[in-house]
């Protein structure tokens, strides 16, 4: 499912989204939700108004603590850096 989200820009390197998918073709982005850049891999977490946040200590502690996510997460980043450049 693709969400349609406020535009926004990638927090490390600048990219402008304004809509997110999963990897889980039926839940739509929420907040809370981790969200990777697709230009980048940087990670970062949908705020209230589905804006990008940076991710609370609280998060990341929890986040690698996880290795099932953190694996999985890990590839997703693997992906993203095998795509084409964008601009």
């Amino acid at each position: 499912m693709i969400t349609r989200i406020p535009e926004c820009r990638c927090l490390n390197c600048g990219y402008k989204m304004d809509s997110a998918g999963g990897a889980n073709t039926e839940a739509a982005a929420e907040p809370g939700c981790i969200c990777l850049c697709i230009a980048c891999g940087a990670v970062m977490v949908f705020d209230d108004d589905l804006t990008l946040r940076g991710m609370t200590l609280e998060e990341m502690d929890e986040l690698t603590n996880d290795a099932e996510t953190m694996q999985f997460l890990a590839g997703q980043v693997r992906a993203i850096h095998m795509l084409p450049k964008m601009n």
